[in-house]
């Protein structure tokens, strides 16, 4: 069986077959070792030496290596009628790093770099690949100088990343008959609305402004009269700032608005015909701030199962946050060690393949957990994963299901597994993938009697 890394880079294309053969071995030597250093997951000199000079040549493009990347999520999303695309920006700091060129972050704190990230996700919330990353630094030059309105046009804003990702998830998913693009409220700006859309191209962001109506009185207060009591739903809220995970039953309330431009527009600006959802949490646990998003989309509504339809899909835009948490927390990205600027955005769009690769794993085995797991395992890794866990060097006739795999692997990584732990989660998974590598290896030493060149995770 082909390796996923061969499959998934169909559309590689460095302008040489040595650059093309090198990328894919960095990524399947960290998609086997997330959470290790260069040395560690290139495990020679000369293996840690190609991984630097790879991502220091002038020659590898970075933007061909995000289109090869960007291609196959593409075509794994061909497979959806529906795909909802989910952005979000994240610091990324390099504290400890020599690297010239890096600017100053949000905090203020740190060097760095920004990422906007745009997923890939299936409506029932599995990530289908990364569509869209755009990296920029800051210049210290420009710290602490007020921002005041400007007459620049969004483009050439920061804030224009917001419709620069929406194009772009427009054009690398084309053949999607419909694509829903959902923001948090740093997305609420009156020219994102009003940009130019392709058919079948909506909008779910979340709102932080009271905007004005066309017809007079403030958006939030018109959407509030609605009666109460139109309809309900219960979604799983994840773990968050301290917050445990918990079953969050809302209260959702719908109603069409015109938006009047702001001021700022000019005379030409039209106002905007939208819905505003309101969703609160009347009856939040004891001593919890209860839950309350306002949501704005150009998704009609014309019945009850709509309103929570569109809710229940905002609720995905936590997966965007995951993955900018596996990408530092479990690639560790933020502890590169490399000194040029070019070098580190080329390693962060590398490490974003992997990130991605191993959330997909997880939510997918939460999706169709019976899946047989050969279809994503080799079988020297899941028979070596099997015989651990059960301490018998027969492993079974029937291939496990993948749920049952990602399972033990999570408790490779620390996961118990006791009736009331739930699902596993991703820092357990990217413990237990380098674990399993090792597994796997030695298994074959003894059980078959050779040692590979190199595995495959998946």
């Amino acid at each position: 069986m082909k390796s996923w890394m061969q499959t998934e880079l169909t559309y590689l294309s460095l302008g040489d077959k040595r650059r093309d053969d090198r990328f894919r071995k960095i990524v399947e030597a960290f998609a086997e070792h997330p959470a290790s250093s260069v040395p560690q997951a290139s495990k020679s000199w000369y293996q840690t030496k190609a991984a630097y000079e790879f991502w220091k040549s002038a020659k590898v493009s970075e933007a061909a290596l995000l289109e090869s990347i960007v291609q196959g999520s593409a075509q794994r999303a061909g497979d959806h009628r529906l795909v909802l695309c989910v952005q979000d920006t994240s610091n990324i700091c390099f504290g400890g790093s020599s690297a010239e060129g890096l600017g100053y972050l949000d905090h203020g704190r740190g060097k760095g770099m920004l990422v906007h990230s745009s997923l890939g996700i299936s409506e029932q919330g599995v990530p289908l690949g990364l569509v869209d990353q755009q990296i920029w630094v800051r210049p210290y030059e420009q710290m602490g100088k007020k921002r005041t309105r400007s007459t620049r046009p969004i483009q050439a804003k920061e804030s224009g990343r917001w419709i620069r990702g929406m194009q772009a998830c427009q054009r690398v998913l084309a053949g999607v008959e419909h694509l829903v693009h959902i923001a948090d409220r740093e997305a609420d700006i009156y020219d994102l609305f009003a940009s130019e859309r392709c058919p079948g191209s909506d909008l779910l962001i979340r709102a932080t402004h009271n905007r004005c109506l066309a017809d007079g009185g403030r958006l939030w207060e018109r959407v509030s009269q609605v009666p109460a009591g139109r309809c309900e739903l219960v979604i799983e809220l994840q773990k968050a700032d301290g917050r445990p995970a918990r079953q969050a039953r809302l209260q959702v309330k719908w109603a069409p608005v015109r938006l009047r431009p702001p001021s700022n527009k000019g005379g030409d600006a039209l106002p905007l015909s939208l819905q505003g959802i309101l969703v609160e949490e009347p009856h939040p646990p004891g001593g919890t701030p209860g839950l309350c998003w306002k949501l704005l989309t150009s998704l009609p509504i014309s019945v009850a199962g709509d309103a929570l339809r569109y809710v229940r899909w905002y609720s995905y835009r936590w997966i965007i946050e995951r993955f900018h948490y596996t990408l530092k927390s479990g690639c560790r990205v933020e502890e590169l060690q490399l000194r040029q600027l070019a070098s580190l955005r080329k390693a962060l769009i590398t490490f974003s393949l992997v990130a991605w690769r191993l959330m997909w794993l997880l939510y997918e085995s939460r999706v169709s957990p019976q899946t047989l797991c050969d279809q994503l395992f080799e079988e020297h890794e899941w028979q070596a994963l099997y015989s651990y866990h059960h301490k018998s060097f027969i492993p079974p006739e029937q291939v496990p299901s993948l749920g049952q795999v990602v399972r033990w692997i999570a408790m490779l990584g620390g996961f118990l597994g006791r009736s009331r732990d739930g699902s596993p989660g991703l820092k357990n998974l990217w413990r237990g993938i380098r674990r399993l590598q090792d597994l796997a290896e030695m298994w074959l030493v003894f059980e078959k009697g050779t040692y590979p060149h190199k595995t495959s995770f998946g």
